[in-house]
C-alpha cells in the first residue's frame, strides 16, 4: 500500500519510512467486542466485524455501542459492514453473519451520533464472495 502511495506522490513520502513513523505514532490493543475501554480513542475504523462475529442482531448492536463508546465525545468513526450477509466457509468451516442493511446501521449509528451518513455500496460486476448483496459504510462523530 504504501508502495504504491509513494510511486503516484513521491515527493510527499520522499525520505520517510512510513512503517516506522506509524510503529512511533500508534498502539495497537486487543480487547474483546464489548470489552473496549470508553472514551478512549479520538478515531476509530472497524470494517467486516460486528456482522460477521454472531447470527444475533443484539449482538451486533451491543459491538457497534462499544466501538462508539470507545471515542471520546466528539471523536471519529468509520465503519463497513458486508450488506445481508449469510456467512461463508471457509477449508469446511462455517462462520457466522447476521443480516444488515443501510436502515440496521442507520437505526444503530444514530444513537449515538447526530451527523451519522450511511451510504450503501452496490455489489460489484465480481463479487469478493458469494452470499452478500453489497456493502454499508458510515461515518460519524460521536455525540457529546
Amino acid at each position: 500500500y504504501w508502495d504504491l502511495l509513494k510511486k503516484f506522490q513521491p515527493e510527499l513520502y520522499e525520505g520517510i519510512d512510513v512503517q516506522e513513523s506509524l510503529r512511533n505514532r500508534m498502539r495497537v490493543w486487543w480487547h474483546g467486542d464489548t470489552e473496549l475501554p470508553e472514551n478512549y480513542y479520538r478515531l476509530a475504523s472497524m470494517f467486516f466485524c460486528a456482522e460477521s462475529i454472531t447470527q444475533h442482531l443484539e449482538r451486533f448492536n451491543q459491538t457497534c455501542h462499544s466501538f462508539v463508546q470507545s471515542l471520546v465525545p466528539g471523536g471519529y468513526f468509520t465503519a463497513a459492514f458486508m450488506e445481508n450477509s449469510s456467512g461463508w466457509e471457509v477449508s469446511g468451516h462455517r462462520y457466522p453473519a447476521v443480516a444488515v442493511d443501510a436502515d440496521i446501521v442507520s437505526g444503530v449509528f444514530e444513537k449515538w451520533s447526530d451527523d451519522a451518513v450511511v451510504e450503501h455500496i452496490p455489489v460489484a460486476d465480481a463479487p469478493l464472495r458469494s452470499g452478500y448483496t453489497g456493502m454499508v459504510f458510515v461515518t460519524g462523530t460521536r455525540k457529546y
